[in-house]
């Protein structure tokens, strides 16, 4: 039984590399890039960030899940907060 995306692969396989010495697109979407330049307040908050970056985040999550709570109007306790 053939798969149904072998013609999608097929053609896939068939497209043209973009030739040697060809500008890059300016804005990559499919890499998560944007056109503009960090605003301040981010730049000073990546800034902060940088000195605890060689640690492991909170294990219990803490501000996560008071934040969180705090919209929801519940008891931290009541809040899951986890990976992914």
């Amino acid at each position: 039984m053939p798969l149904e995306f072998r013609g999608v692969v097929d053609e896939m396989l068939q497209t043209p590399n973009r030739p040697s010495g060809a500008t890059p697109p300016p804005i990559r979407l499919s890499q998560n890039e944007m056109p503009w330049t960090p605003s301040a307040p981010i730049v000073a908050a990546m800034s902060a960030a940088v000195g605890a970056a060689h640690r492991y985040p909170d294990y219990h999550r803490a501000a996560a899940r008071a934040a969180i709570a705090g919209v929801l109007g519940v008891d931290p306790d009541r809040v899951a907060v986890d990976n992914g």
